[in-house]
């Protein structure tokens, strides 16, 4: 998922496993993580990789995160143009003022319900399910570069288009961001947890931590998911 606690839809993240969804906030960031997905944030609202896209399905789903979700979930981020952000056609226009700038706010001191939608069976009434929700949350003042973006189409991954990902597109404000440059560099220069299930897969030895049963040949500019590293959502 992709925003802010008084701030826009995409820095929100939030890790929920066996499945993982993200959302969006700044201020305040949630991340979901995906194990076995299909599951979808609500409240906040989780982007689900989408920006601002031409129709409803997501565009890039490599933008942000691996959320295996189905395309046409998550919500875009908001518009604070007055009236609308159109041109004399109608059409969209994104450099209207207030184009990709709402916002989500919320009273300090008051009680932020989270909501989302679990397509797999889990808990009360699932005595056969084992299930575990974790919320991970971030804040700004973990990761000052947390930030949505603005660059809509299906070449805004974050961290850029190349693997690996250069410093000069990383710092790019027009890309989104949930973990930072250096997170995704370390993943992939450290040895895997080689004790981590595989299955029947077979898994590379030589691309450190993007290296996993759900991504066996790690990560290539084609793969990558963000600056997201699969080892810590696997």
């Amino acid at each position: 998922a992709s925003s802010k606690l008084c701030g826009p839809q995409g820095s929100f993240s939030m890790l929920l496993l066996p499945g993982i969804a993200r959302g969006g906030l700044a201020c305040l960031g949630f991340f979901i993580a995906d194990v076995a997905a299909d599951i979808y944030l609500h409240s906040p609202r989780g982007s689900n990789n989408k920006l601002s896209e031409q129709s409803n399905n997501v565009q890039n789903a490599n933008r942000l995160f691996d959320s295996q979700n189905n395309g046409a979930g998550g919500y875009q981020v908001g518009d604070a143009c007055r009236p609308v952000c159109q041109d004399g056609n109608r059409n969209y226009n994104e450099s209207e003022p207030g184009a990709m700038k709402g916002t989500m706010s919320f009273y300090q001191g008051s009680e932020l319900y989270i909501e989302w939608t679990l397509q797999h069976g889990c808990g009360a009434g699932h005595p056969n399910v084992h299930c575990q929700l974790v919320l991970q949350y971030m804040t700004e003042a973990d990761n000052p570069g947390l930030r949505d973006g603005f660059k809509r189409g299906n070449q805004n991954t974050a961290g850029g288009e190349k693997e690996p990902p250069a410093e000069e597109d990383a710092e790019k404000d027009e890309l989104a961001q949930h973990e930072p440059l250096g997170y995704y560099l370390a993943c992939k220069a450290r040895d895997r947890n080689q004790g981590l299930y595989t299955a029947d897969q077979k898994v590379s030895t030589n691309r450190g931590a993007t290296a996993t049963r759900q991504n066996p040949n790690g990560n290539n500019a084609n793969t990558r998911h963000g600056l997201e590293c699969p080892e810590e959502r696997d």
